[in-house]
């Protein structure tokens, strides 16, 4: 049973008013599942996998 956390209330807030919201803390503490859980259907992007991180830097150059 996943415990409901305060958090996720800031975070819909920010989603609503901002297109990107980067979620940070401590390796294994939930970061992924929690955002997976309020976004299911969106893409998500992992900075520390290289074929993520190499997408988002073309993506960006391009801009």
């Amino acid at each position: 049973m996943e415990k409901p956390r305060d958090v996720e209330k800031k975070i819909n807030h920010l989603l609503n008013m901002f297109p990107v919201v980067a979620v940070i803390g401590p390796r294994q503490c939930g970061k992924s599942t929690l955002v997976r859980r309020l976004r299911p259907q969106w893409k998500y992007y992992d900075l520390e996998s290289p074929d993520d991180y190499q997408l988002i830097n073309t993506l960006q150059c391009r801009v």
